[in-house]
C-alpha cells in the first residue's frame, strides 16, 4: 500500500473525500416482473448520478477512480480502485456471480455489472443515499402492502417451503409483521424470498 507518509496523506485526502460527499438522491425507479406475473418496483441513485456527483470531489482531493474487471482463480472480480496522487490506493473488490451458467443477452449482462459497479463504489466510499435502508421509517409511513404482494409472498413462501413462523422472522427482521407490512416492505420481503 505505501510507505507511512503516502498512507497518511492518502487517508487525509480520503477523509476529505468523504465529507465532502452529500447525500445522494435516488433519482430512478426500476419495474421488477416476478415469476408469478406481477410486478415491483423499487427506486435506486443510477451510476451516472453517483459518479456525476463523486468524480468532481475525488479529482479534487487527488483521487482517480477505476473499476476493471479480472479473473481470480477461475471466477470473474470487480476491482474498485481509488488511488491517490501520493501513491496510496484505497482498494474494494466483488466476486461477480458466475454468468457462464445462465442464458443471458448482452443488455442484461451490461446491467448487471452496472448494479455491481454502484454497489461497490457506494460500499468503498461509506456514501450514503437518501433513505437507504430506513426500513422502519417506510414501514411505519409507507402505504399498505396490496394484496396481490401479500398473495405473491404466500406463493413464494410455498414454493420455498417457509413456514409461518420463519416468514414472521423475517418480517422482524424488516421491522415489520403481516399486519403492518408496507408496501415497500412486502418489496423488500419479495426480493429476499427470490434471492
Amino acid at each position: 500500500m505505501g510507505n507511512n507518509t503516502e498512507n497518511q496523506v492518502g487517508l487525509l485526502a480520503f477523509l476529505e473525500v468523504q465529507k465532502a460527499i452529500p447525500a445522494i438522491k435516488r433519482t430512478e425507479t426500476a419495474h421488477i416482473p416476478t415469476k408469478g406475473g406481477g410486478s415491483y418496483a423499487y427506486e435506486y441513485a443510477d451510476l451516472y448520478t453517483v459518479l456525476k456527483l463523486i468524480t468532481p470531489i475525488l479529482n479534487k482531493n487527488g483521487f482517480i477512480l477505476t473499476q476493471p474487471t479480472k479473473l481470480v482463480d477461475g471466477k470473474q472480480v470487480l476491482e474498485t480502485n481509488l488511488i491517490h496522487v501520493s501513491g496510496y490506493m484505497h482498494k474494494g473488490e466483488i466476486i461477480l456471480p458466475d454468468f457462464s451458467t445462465q442464458e443471458m443477452r448482452a443488455q442484461e449482462l451490461g446491467s448487471l455489472i452496472t448494479y455491481f459497479r454502484r454497489y461497490s463504489l457506494v460500499s468503498i466510499l461509506g456514501i450514503n443515499i437518501e433513505n437507504e435502508d430506513d426500513d422502519g421509517a417506510a414501514a411505519s409511513t409507507g402505504n399498505p402492502a396490496s394484496e396481490k404482494q401479500k398473495e405473491f409472498i404466500i406463493k413464494l413462501c410455498k414454493e420455498k417451503n417457509i413456514n409461518q413462523d420463519q416468514l414472521k422472522i423475517l418480517l422482524a427482521e424488516q421491522k415489520s409483521t403481516w399486519g403492518d407490512m408496507s408496501s415497500f416492505i412486502a418489496s423488500k420481503v419479495i426480493k429476499k424470498l427470490q434471492a
